[in-house]
């Protein structure tokens, strides 16, 4: 299908060769690689009902600045043009794809917007020929809040909403006999709590991360993690501590290096020395023996010949007590670079021991500072009464959640994470006898 559609279209400047691709037979789906992508980028996660606002741009180089620049040795100026056929909103559909024209449809929820990134500029470059810039922006769908609010209506979705904001952000309930700062005191317990369950992750990656540098193992997702997150979500940590974790290990490398050639640099040294140390020695033996075969010869024999090899001896005896000085600071040299070498060695395990120790105590103080916010909300909870099975006396509230072929109906608290496209439902059951404050 994508070779028929190609050859049918050699230029992307007609709008008659737009027009004709924008049907769903000349559209094909791309497969996304086996193994996923790994590259630093945005890790949101696209779901079903998103919009994906997407730009692509080619870099072009003008002539006329490319050989005035090679004239100055400068660096051509260069400019992006935004390629309006492809760029647009793309909505995410029940199946998961999203179709962009030309390129085809591709498999985008539950992978992140880094995935599709990769996907659709390999998808361009196979048509165009040339490398794609491009700009994804997700537009998440709003949530809708009914029921006895002040202003019921949609509202924009952010990470983190949960039913109180949503409430808080219609006004708050319509009757008076709510306590409305209790809720604003519940709803900043909710932000406490989802910012320290936040970094809660990012210390329990980081932990796992030096961990394995510390044990010599591949980084993993541990089960605290996983119980505060999902596998893509904990897999995205991890590789994101490691990279992190992993530009701060260069320079400990590079000193690590260094040492080891300035190790063995001396160890070559005191080789050499130990070499002409033997030479020297040697050749003490050599003369010392010729002087005695001298004075074996006798006076009239020996004697011109005594005081040459005398001399020379000592000469050899000075170069080799020369030899044993310069022997002893090689033997020194190489001894205290061993001895910096391992001290380094053993400070970084220090340091990684002891970044481990402080990570366990900040994870330790978020732990224990997310209790206090669980308890909180707790207390809070019951001074609002508000209850899970929408008892008398009770503020009740109920999340619709998916399409209409699968739609559910969630009772819920206030602190109950929202979806983007839920509708919130307040049901307010006043008691016949007393308030329900």
């Amino acid at each position: 299908m994508r070779s028929t559609a190609i050859s049918t279209t050699p230029s992307l400047s007609g709008k008659e060769e737009i027009a004709s691709v924008t049907t769903p037979k000349f559209l094909d789906r791309w497969e996304p690689p086996a193994q996923p992508v790994t590259r630093p980028g945005d890790n949101s996660l696209v779901s079903i009902g998103d919009t994906l606002q997407v730009a692509f741009y080619e870099r072009l180089i003008n002539e006329e600045d490319k050989w005035s620049a090679r004239s100055f040795s400068k660096r051509p100026a260069i400019s992006f043009q935004q390629r309006t056929e492809l760029s647009g909103e793309y909505e995410v559909h029940e199946d998961g794809t999203v179709i962009i024209p030309l390129l085809g449809a591709f498999p985008v929820a539950k992978r992140t917007v880094a995935q599709f990134e990769e996907d659709a500029k390999k998808a361009f470059e196979q048509l165009v020929g040339r490398f794609a810039f491009m700009s994804v922006t997700i537009n998440r769908r709003p949530v809708y809040v009914v029921g006895p609010v002040k202003k019921p209506g949609y509202y924009k979705f952010t990470e983190g909403l949960t039913v109180f904001h949503v409430v808080a952000l219609a006004g708050g309930f319509e009757r008076t006999s709510v306590d409305l700062d209790h809720m604003l005191q519940a709803i900043r317990e909710v932000e406490t709590k989802q910012k320290t369950g936040d970094r809660l992750k990012r210390l329990w990656a980081k932990l796992n991360v030096l961990e394995a540098e510390r044990d010599g193992t591949t980084a993993a997702p541990s089960r605290n993690l996983l119980r505060l997150c999902s596998d893509s979500e904990a897999f995205g940590l991890i590789a994101s501590e490691n990279s992190v974790r992993q530009l701060a290990l260069r320079n400990s490398q590079a000193q690590a290096a260094n040492l080891a050639a300035s190790l063995q640099s001396a160890r070559d040294e005191l080789a050499s020395h130990q070499r002409l140390r033997d030479q020297v020695e040697s050749g003490i033996s050599v003369r010392t023996q010729r002087l005695a075969d001298i004075d074996s010869l006798g006076d009239k024999i020996g004697r011109p010949l005594r005081s040459q090899v005398a001399a020379e001896l000592g000469d050899t005896k000075a170069r080799a007590q020369e030899t044993a000085v310069a022997l002893h600071a090689a033997e020194a040299k190489v001894s205290q670079l061993e001895k910096d070498k391992l001290t380094f060695e053993n400070q970084t395990k220090i340091d990684l021991q002891q970044q481990i120790v402080d990570l366990q105590s900040q994870i330790a103080e978020a732990s224990s500072t997310t209790s206090a916010s669980s308890g909180a909300l707790d207390a809070m909870r019951t001074a609002l009464a508000i209850n899970d099975d929408g008892t008398d006396g009770a503020t009740m509230f109920q999340i619709v959640r998916g399409p209409r072929t699968n739609r559910q109906v969630i009772n819920a608290t206030g602190m109950e994470s929202v979806n983007p496209g839920d509708l919130v439902r307040v049901l307010v059951n006043p008691p016949v006898s007393k308030s329900p404050m």
